[in-house]
Order: C-alpha cells, then sequence, then structure tokens
C-alpha cells in the first residue's frame, strides 16, 4: 500500500492502530500516573565500623533513595516502571506487566520484587529505621520471573519463579508465600502504627526460597517466618528465617558496619514501636545474625511526620556489637519525601 492511504490504509491506518493500542493501555483519564521519592541521611560514624585496623569513620550526606516511578492501568491490567536514580548506575526495578484473570489470580512477569518477606517488601519511605532488618536486607532484591498470586480477605498466597543468579540459564529461584491475617483483613506492608486502627490486627507469613546451584554451594534453601501485629499506638514485627550454606549473603553498607548473614543459621529480629500523638513515633529493634562472631544489633528511631502528606524527618541510632570487627555505632538522621508508589 502506498504511503498515506491506498488499500488497507497505509501509514495512517497503522498510525491510527499504534495510537489506539497505546491508549488502551492507560488509565480511563489516560493519564500515566507518576510517582517520586527522595531519602536523604547525614551519617556520623565511630572510627570501629571499618574495621580493627581500617580506623575509618563515616561523616557525610548519603543519598538512600531517588526513586522515579510510573503506573498504568486499565480495566484488568496495569504495568509498573521504576528507576533507582541514586545507585552508581542508573538502575531498573521494577518493570513488569500484572494481569487479573476472570478467576481473581493475577499473574505478573517482568523485573520485580517477590514478596520474600514482610520486611523486604516495606516500601522505603514506610520503614521504621533508615534500613530494613538485617533479613528484610538481604532479600530485597529484584529479578525477572513470572508470578502467579491470588488475595482472599484474610489469607494471601504468592508462587514465583525467577531467574535468579544463573539469569536466564536452566537453574532458577522459586519462592512459595502465604500470609494469614488473624485479626482484621491483611494490610499493606508497613512498619510501624501510623494510622492504624484502634482494634488488633495481626498478619502471619510463611515463606520457602529455593535456588538451584548458587556458586560454591549448590542448592541452596531457605525457609522464613515473620509476624507484624498493631493495636493502636503500638506495633510489633517480629521474624525469623533458617538458612542452608547458600542462603547467606551482605546485608549492611554505606555507613554501617558491614555485616554478613552466614548458612547453617537462624537469624532474627524484634521491632516495637509506639505512636505518640499523629506526629511522633519512636521504635526499638533488636537483631541477632547467629554467626560464629555473635553479631547483634541494638537499634533506636525517632519519627516526626510534620504534615499529613508523604514528608517525614527520622532519627536513628544503630549499634552492632560483635566478637570480630567491625563493630562500633553510629547515628543518621534524615529526610523522607515522596512515595514509591501512589
Amino acid at each position: 500500500a502506498a504511503p498515506g492511504g491506498g488499500e488497507g490504509g497505509g501509514w495512517l491506518d497503522l498510525d491510527a492502530r499504534i495510537e489506539t493500542l497505546a491508549g488502551s493501555l492507560l488509565p480511563a483519564g489516560g493519564e500515566v500516573e507518576a510517582s517520586v521519592l527522595l531519602r536523604a541521611f547525614y551519617t556520623i560514624s565511630e572510627d570501629t565500623v571499618g574495621g580493627a585496623t581500617a580506623n575509618e569513620s563515616v561523616s557525610g550526606v548519603e543519598l538512600a533513595d531517588t526513586d522515579l516511578a510510573f503506573d498504568v492501568a486499565r480495566g484488568s491490567t496495569a504495568g509498573r516502571i521504576s528507576f533507582d536514580l541514586a545507585a552508581e548506575t542508573d538502575r531498573l526495578e521494577d518493570g513488569y506487566i500484572r494481569w487479573e484473570t476472570d478467576r481473581g489470580y493475577f499473574v505478573r512477569l517482568g523485573s520485580f520484587k517477590p514478596r520474600y518477606l514482610f520486611s523486604s517488601t516495606v516500601d522505603p519511605e514506610l520503614l521504621l529505621f533508615p534500613d530494613r532488618t538485617f533479613l528484610g536486607a538481604r532479600f530485597d532484591d529484584w529479578d525477572l520471573g513470572v508470578e502467579l498470586s491470588r488475595h482472599y480477605d484474610q489469607f494471601d498466597w504468592w508462587m514465583a519463579i525467577m531467574n535468579g543468579l544463573s539469569g536466564t540459564g536452566a537453574d532458577h529461584l522459586y519462592m512459595v508465600r502465604g500470609e494469614w491475617a488473624g485479626y482484621d483483613a491483611a494490610w499493606k506492608p508497613q512498619e510501624g502504627a501510623r494510622g492504624a486502627p484502634q482494634h488488633l490486627r495481626t498478619l502471619l507469613g510463611a515463606t520457602y526460597v529455593k535456588e538451584s546451584h548458587t556458586p560454591g554451594f549448590g542448592d541452596m534453601d531457605a525457609f522464613g517466618f515473620d509476624l507484624a501485629l498493631t493495636y493502636g499506638p503500638y506495633a510489633l514485627h517480629t521474624e525469623i528465617a533458617l538458612l542452608d550454606d547458600g542462603a547467606g549473603g551482605p546485608v549492611l553498607g554505606d555507613g554501617a558496619p558491614a555485616v554478613t548473614l552466614v548458612g547453617d543459621s537462624s537469624p532474627y529480629a524484634v521491632t516495637w514501636s509506639r505512636m505518640y500523638g499523629e506526629e511522633w513515633q519512636a521504635a526499638l529493634r533488636y537483631q541477632k545474625v547467629d554467626d560464629g562472631d555473635r553479631t547483634r544489633g541494638y537499634g533506636f528511631a525517632l519519627h516526626h511526620y510534620p504534615e499529613t502528606g508523604p514528608f517525614g524527618i527520622v532519627a536513628e541510632v544503630l549499634y552492632v556489637d560483635s566478637d570480630a570487627a567491625p563493630e562500633g555505632a553510629i547515628f543518621r538522621l534524615g529526610l523522607n519525601a515522596g512515595r514509591t508508589r501512589r
């Protein structure tokens, strides 16, 4: 067909079809919803956090998150793409399409973070501390894969097959998780009790992760269990994992004492918090790595929410104690502005 017309519509007909397809991917209002999150912290530390011989302290500002995201949704189909611009190189995080079937199942395909643990999937601005728990940081990973999930009033489950460390090789990572809301319905992952109702809410989760042929260890298996509850101004979150030899890995950096989870261990964390009015929240956290050096973490955080919008101020004191260096204390004071998603 000749350009601009002729039998079959030519290029003009093709342009019209492309515009129709693009319009079908947008929300009813024809707009893409954008989200921006900025998190910056001033950090100071003891010399010992760099190790017994390094004698290095930290003093300066770190940009923890500069996230930009776009969401589209129409009918039973939704899509999301997000970037972390604070990384050394611009990093794609989310980049997926999600489809809801007529039977209520959700299928997600692309780049995303599976719901390994409650603590690993909380959006950064909803954390009580600048960093996730040791376990939350260990499973704070995006990957390419496919996921099937289902939501009920008080029960949710997820099953995912991810590329894993082998990339597009024959070996993959497999994840299964279930969550049960014993009282009330399930809620979006959020640490603390800000905005929580006055009655009791509980959320109990269990996860199994298996990855084939991790380098140097063979197959990796890990079980995770967590419990989150709120009651008026109070909140409690606890988690434990059973890690085999291939499931360890570094979990802290950026000015904090280097902490590494080890294989064949059972690390755990307990976090307690309380709201004071509508603008203040205090939190305490204890963590145990369960390694040969008896590494433990003690944390205190204080949040101030000066506005009802997406803005907050957080101060943290974290002390890591270990029989082997590095260990020591760090102090952070920072700002959260914006949201990860609408």
